[in-house]
């Protein structure tokens, strides 16, 4: 069961970040490459995977976790009548706002699939965890299954620019997008199925609310361990983009190193003392050297790339050791996805 929990973990994250970058593609003819269209559709992204989470944390308290990831199953595979993406539906009125019609004409073309997709990561975890046997197996804390998540998104990043957008005409990527989304929509139905197959009552049982209740202020930490790498993520990819060149495999490296830093803190390895004292020290000599203009741009670049990703290390490591137990793990990913928009 595991397993084919993994995959969908990673389907469902790759299929996430794949059709971001496949929905740019398809907007190019309609609506240009302008900065402005690339920020709002980082922004219409950023909401969806809010309201996808939080989505998941209403889900996953409303029903019993097993029974919300048949739903999420089912509610994937009616997605598909909505599929392949079609944009240019939502006709511009005259004199409205761009930004306000582009996000209409994203909402209608590419909204439910995406959010669905969204949601799905933490309504997975959440049922393996509530299986009954999970504490036996060691499954009563699957976060570890973050770092499957993670890799599916590194993996969509890294393979749409690299091996299937040169390959693919638009048509024919759109196409095998869609089947990979019935791809996951089966695999999660299936790991629904599977967890209520298992064993007829959990063991997670009724907990008590007062010993697992989470103070506010700890919910607001997890927000700023999550803004603050959300927000340098932006910074650096600004500098990178203005200071070498506005390509979108050069956008990917920040990110990369991001959803890498997220596998590493998940996966258990954190940063060591001395590395988070020295990257007080990088930070500061990165600023000092920009100012002054001591080095040359490539090795600046470096040096905030190092800084940012150790910086990156650290917050996530601390994320990763302030989770909560299982009972509010939708809870946990809500709140991290709302600290990372502030940042927008």
């Amino acid at each position: 069961m595991i397993w084919l929990v993994g995959l969908g973990l990673f389907g469902s994250a790759f299929c996430l970040f794949w059709g971001q970058l496949l929905v740019g593609k398809l907007l190019l003819p309609l609506w240009g490459g302008s900065p402005l269209v690339w920020n709002t559709c980082l922004a219409f992204f950023q909401v969806t995977l809010l309201l996808g989470y939080l989505w998941a944390d209403r889900l996953g308290r409303g029903l019993h976790p097993r029974m919300g990831v048949l739903i999420q199953g089912i509610l994937l595979l009616m997605g598909l009548r909505l599929l392949p993406f079609q944009f240019g539906l939502c006709l511009q009125p005259e004199g409205a706002w761009p930004p306000l019609a582009l996000l209409a004409d994203l909402a209608l073309g590419a909204g439910v699939p995406l959010f669905l997709l969204s949601a799905t990561a933490p309504l997975l975890q959440r049922g393996l965890a509530a299986r009954k046997g999970a504490e036996q197996q060691g499954l009563r804390d699957p976060y570890f299954l973050y770092v499957a998540s993670n890799a599916g998104s590194l993996a969509g990043l890294l393979g749409y620019p690299l091996l299937l957008e040169p390959r693919l005409s638009l048509a024919g990527q759109t196409h095998l997008w869609t089947g990979s989304y019935a791809l996951v929509a089966a695999l999660v139905l299936l790991s629904g199925v599977g967890l209520l197959a298992s064993a007829a009552q959990s063991t997670v049982g009724d907990p008590d609310p007062g010993s697992l209740a989470v103070s506010w202020g700890e919910r607001w930490r997890w927000a700023g361990l999550a803004f603050l790498p959300a927000g340098l993520l932006v910074a650096v990819t600004t500098l990178l983009t203005t200071d070498v060149a506005a390509v979108p495999l050069l956008w990917a490296i920040p990110l990369g190193i991001y959803l890498l830093t997220f596998m590493l803190a998940f996966g258990g390895i954190h940063p060591r003392k001395w590395m988070l004292g020295t990257t007080a020290l990088l930070a500061c000599g990165a600023v000092g050297a920009q100012v002054l203009g001591w080095v040359r741009p490539g090795f600046l670049l470096l040096l905030h790339l190092v800084t940012f990703g150790l910086v990156s290390w650290g917050c996530h490591s601390q994320l990763a050791c302030r989770r909560p137990p299982v009972e509010q793990l939708t809870q946990f990913y809500l709140w991290l996805a709302l600290g990372g928009s502030f940042c927008l």
